[in-house]
């Protein structure tokens, strides 16, 4: 399945405005950032998106579903932070690190209650385009 027929088949939209900054960013302000978001019927989840500053048009929901399924997929598969760290090339050592990895954790979770979960392994199995 692609990550376009995933779109289609859970009949997903989204919407996105500028944002002054992105609070899982601790550098946000060297980016451009955005609030998406992203409706399923009657529910709605919004995500805090950024993109390096070279990016200057709005974040499709292609984009934005393969990053949140990518790091869904990171936190998915790993056996807690020092795992998932090692995985990606962070130190266990990290504050910064053990943040980013919450971050992941809080929109990983949060885009599981807001897919339901035969939808977010759906997800999590597409491939990138």
């Amino acid at each position: 399945m692609t990550i376009q027929e995933f779109i289609t088949n859970h009949k997903l939209i989204m919407t996105s405005e500028v944002a002054v900054s992105n609070p899982n960013i601790e550098d946000s302000w060297k980016m451009n950032n955005w609030l998406c978001t992203i409706r399923m019927g009657q529910k709605r989840i919004a995500i805090h998106f950024s993109q390096g500053l070279a990016i200057d048009e709005e974040p499709t929901l292609e984009r934005v579903l393969e990053c949140l399924a990518s790091d869904s997929y990171s936190y998915e598969n790993s056996n807690g932070f020092e795992d998932w760290a090692d995985d990606l090339g962070f130190s266990s050592d990290s504050r910064k690190a053990e943040r980013t990895y919450r971050a992941v954790e809080k929109e990983s979770k949060k885009l599981l209650n807001f897919l339901g979960a035969e939808a977010y392994e759906v997800l999590l199995s597409v491939e990138p385009e």
